[in-house]
């Protein structure tokens, strides 16, 4: 199985899904990556549990990540879209 380098979760709201990726073979923590526009605590709370890297949104391509996974509440899916145009 080919390892992953770097997933980049769009939405802190899968906290799951991070300790769950962050524990398998098939990446390891150091490769995840989280943004999230409200709710730093979270994010903060994802870093030292973790150990993964909070980003900015706006600064970042997406295209440097093998996967980028949208956990957005939907009301929010215009703004990231947008947000991410130029990359997509």
């Amino acid at each position: 199985m080919r390892k992953i380098k770097k997933i980049f979760f769009i939405g802190a709201g899968v906290m799951a899904m991070i300790a769950g990726m962050s524990k398998s073979s098939c990446a390891s923590a150091y490769s995840i990556y989280v943004t999230n526009k409200s709710n730093s605590k979270r994010l903060q709370n994802l870093k030292e549990r973790y150990h993964i890297e909070s980003i900015n949104l706006q600064h970042t391509d997406i295209d440097d990540f093998d996967v980028s996974i949208l956990a957005i509440k939907p009301k929010n899916v215009n703004e990231v879209i947008s947000t991410l145009q130029q990359s997509i």
